[in-house]
């Protein structure tokens, strides 16, 4: 929203920069709203602005800062590079405040689950449009493509413990694994040298990119 650009929290933004870098800032973003305690309604209608999201901004201030740096990396021009930064950065799960019995006081984050999902997706549509006529395509194992996107951004498991839980070969899981991670590294890397670029145009970090 080009209000979020150019009015009071972009104003606010440029002079105290909020943010070291692009991964601060949307570490921020995609933990924003995780990071409030919620509040009665009645509460939020008395002060909506109270509350601390992160660097000093709470309540809508804060909400509209972490909403411009999340639409500003979901408009970057790589087809990966959004989803990426948001599963590297996005917490995996969410706190869930039911107050049933069997509550963990957890919840799977389903934006980051969907967003795993997406990036495996384009990879194997990727992967089969690179892939040479006649020769044979790539494992249609979604739940393989999955934990691989997974293991890029949680390297803690190994491809043998991968690939027994997903009834596939070692060598493929393996060979699924070189072309994923490369692929994934690449568009990372790209993402956040461009989120860099946008956020200090916009005063968001300073200029140790």
């Amino acid at each position: 929203c080009e209000v979020f650009r150019h009015g009071v929290i972009m104003t606010k933004a440029k002079e105290a920069q909020l943010f070291s870098s692009a991964h601060a800032a949307m570490s921020w973003a995609t933990n924003f709203r995780h990071l409030i305690v919620p509040r009665s309604s009645m509460n939020q209608m008395m002060a909506p602005s109270s509350g601390t999201g992160g660097n000093g901004l709470g309540g809508l201030d804060g909400a509209a800062q972490a909403g411009m740096i999340l639409g500003e990396a979901k408009r970057l021009p790589g087809v990966l590079w959004g989803p990426c930064l948001f599963v590297r950065t996005a917490p995996k799960t969410i706190p869930c405040i039911c107050g049933r019995p069997c509550c963990s006081g957890h919840t799977p984050n389903f934006e980051w689950l969907e967003a795993v999902a997406y990036l495996a997706d384009k990879l194997r549509k990727q992967q089969e449009e690179e892939r040479e006529p006649g020769k044979r395509g790539s494992v249609d194992n979604p739940r393989l493509r999955r934990a691989l996107v997974i293991k890029h951004f949680e390297p803690g498991v190994s491809l043998d413990t991968i690939a027994k839980d997903c009834e596939q070969s070692l060598s493929t899981t393996s060979t699924q694994w070189s072309y994923i991670h490369q692929h994934l590294k690449q568009a990372e890397k790209g993402a956040w040298h461009a989120l860099s670029e946008l956020l200090y145009q916009l005063g968001i970090i300073g200029e140790d990119l």
